[in-house]
């Protein structure tokens, strides 16, 4: 192995240890492209570069403000969904309080009788 391809193979390994400190399971929004390491160092350095930036403002209207739009999330349905999948992530794997990361109008949009994740709450269907 050359010295080029052990240094990306050490910053994938460097990102992906960024995501682990911060308790967050990439599998839930990420998909690995191990055939282009480059690549996937590009993708991984900016859904870093955005979950900082989230922990930092806290708010989609100033991260948008910010130029940050479309999180770069698999699964692009629509903004509002990957809006919702990446904040339901950081907020599920990192620990952070529901009250702290998401508003209450914009987070718990709840469908009739569901906890924020959408599982019934007293073990129904």
């Amino acid at each position: 192995m050359n010295s080029k391809n052990l240094d990306i193979l050490l910053e994938n390994q460097s990102l992906k240890n960024e995501f682990a400190l911060r308790n967050l399971d990439l599998a839930e929004v990420w998909r690995p492209t191990p055939d282009n390491l480059e690549l996937e160092n590009r993708q991984l350095r900016h859904l870093l570069e955005w979950v900082d930036k989230y922990l930092e403002c806290r708010d989609r209207e100033k991260m948008e403000a910010q130029g940050y739009k479309f999180p770069p999330i698999n699964f692009c349905i629509d903004p509002e969904s990957d809006w919702y999948r990446f904040k339901r992530w950081i907020h599920a794997f990192s620990g952070f309080s529901k009250t702290v990361c998401f508003p209450q109008s914009d987070v718990t949009k709840n469908i009739a009788g569901t906890t924020g994740r959408g599982r019934p709450q007293d073990g129904g269907i």
